[in-house]
């Protein structure tokens, strides 16, 4: 039902949403004035776009927001990864793809136009590119280990290996061959960013790569426990922990009872905390090496490859 115009002949605001960006030019058109959009009740997302002063400025709001400013742009790069649920580096601007040329810039938003148009879709009712274009292009800027997170957790939600592998075969655009090698590295069942990054340090040095979630199930097939990475034969474990585990009385005693457990099935663990990743990941190495060793394996470093994406950083004497 259409409301009937006031007595200046304009159609009321209240029928224009203002729980999702709008455009100034179309505000002015709903009987809203220049100084209702600088009062209190509205916030300007970028330039010439508002949104109720309510109205929390999240990244599905920001992207929306983008797209208002650009009605035939679509949502890429990491901007698209975060609306797929992947973890990406952090981004000051939403990333647009255009099929035409924009010459005037806006701030907040950083346009490209690519040669060849990827694969889009839509997600929150945004136009998008799809899980694997948004991978493809994320090669363009991430290095071998960002990528590979980004594709652990694109899969989570959105995706699988396997299409990020067939979408890297025949993608021929730029850094092709890190896009080919990074698919290829990605795994279902990867709970956080900082079991892949340890998963990368151990493969990058040239060491077999461990299995991700494990699982061990009753005669019935229900999980009973589970393991983030390791190695069934020797039965060694490799396992993350955040500082959320010291801090959670409940979760550090259940993961006490549950390494017990596994103790007397004869599973060794590596617990690999934050400076064994980030401040001396040689010293992480030549533990998992030590244990393996221990149960059989004979394994080596083998590539310095781990340097490159891992570097020590010694304390100053």
């Amino acid at each position: 039902m259409t409301s009937a115009p006031d007595a200046a002949g304009t159609h009321p605001a209240e029928k224009l949403d203002t729980s999702r960006p709008f455009s100034r030019t179309t505000a002015i058109t709903r009987g809203l004035t220049d100084g209702d959009l600088r009062s209190g009740r509205f916030t300007q997302v970028l330039w010439g776009v508002h949104v109720a002063a309510e109205v929390e400025l999240d990244h599905l709001t920001r992207c929306r927001a983008a797209l208002v400013a650009l009605p035939d742009g679509v949502i890429s790069g990491r901007s698209a990864a975060k609306l797929w649920g992947a973890i990406v580096p952090d981004s000051a601007d939403i990333e647009v793809l255009l099929d035409r040329r924009q010459t005037t810039a806006i701030h907040g938003i950083r346009m490209h136009r690519p040669p060849q148009r990827p694969a889009t879709t839509r997600r929150y009712g945004v136009s998008v590119t799809t899980p694997e274009a948004t991978f493809l292009r994320l090669a363009a800027e991430l290095e071998l280990v960002d990528l590979v997170v980004a594709g652990d957790t694109l899969v989570k939600k959105a995706t699988s290996p396997k299409k990020l592998v067939d979408a890297a075969a025949t993608y021929r655009g730029k850094r092709a061959r890190l896009a080919r090698r990074a698919a290829a590295l990605v795994r279902s069942g990867v709970d956080s960013p900082q079991e892949s990054k340890v998963r990368l340090l151990v493969v990058l040095a040239g060491l077999p790569e461990p299995t991700v979630n494990i699982e061990f199930r009753d005669d019935e097939g229900n999980i009973l426990r589970r393991l983030d990475m390791g190695y069934r034969e020797p039965r060694v474990a490799i396992e993350y922990d955040g500082r959320q585990h010291a801090e959670n009385d409940q979760q550090w005693q259940s993961d006490i009872d549950r390494r017990e457990e596994f103790d007397d099935l004869e599973w060794r663990f590596v617990i690999v905390r934050s400076p064994g990743l980030f401040t001396h990941p040689d010293q992480t190495l030549a533990r998992i090496v030590k244990v393996l060793s221990k149960k059989g394996m004979r394994v080596r470093i083998s590539s310095n490859e781990w340097r490159r994406h891992f570097p020590i950083r010694r304390a100053a004497a």
